[in-house]
């Protein structure tokens, strides 16, 4: 039989782990001025919709805290904690690339085309 307090102990614990680590707290807190800057940009470009916030939610910021936490989990186990660095870092990449391209909708046009979507036009 399942034991869910020992589970939900686990998971605990897991989840202290991850907040433990530096690079959460700013893969977090780039999430959060990704989101503000992406609102903004959809408000000035008159695309919001209040709707998709969940969705946006749902299909960006989880996959990327999941996706760290796994590695993050998976090299503490291996005692390789290069692992979750590298992941943070191609994270941090690709969110900054998303705020680059929001910060280029509100008008930010010194930000060079080579560094956003304009790129693959």
């Amino acid at each position: 039989m399942l034991d869910f307090d020992a589970i939900l102990k686990w998971l605990e614990g897991v989840v202290l782990f991850l907040w433990s680590q530096w690079q959460v707290k700013v893969l977090v807190c780039h999430i959060a001025a990704n989101v503000v800057v992406a609102l903004a940009a959809t408000i000035r470009s008159g695309d919001f919709i209040l709707g998709k916030i969940p969705q946006f939610l749902y299909k960006k910021i989880l996959p990327l805290t999941l996706v760290y936490g796994v590695f993050a989990v998976v090299g503490e186990t291996l005692k390789m904690p290069g692992i979750s660095t590298a992941v943070w870092g191609l994270l941090e990449l690709s969110l900054t690339n998303d705020t680059l391209d929001n910060l280029k909708l509100l008008g930010l046009e010194k930000i060079p085309p080579a560094l956003t979507k304009e790129r693959e036009k």
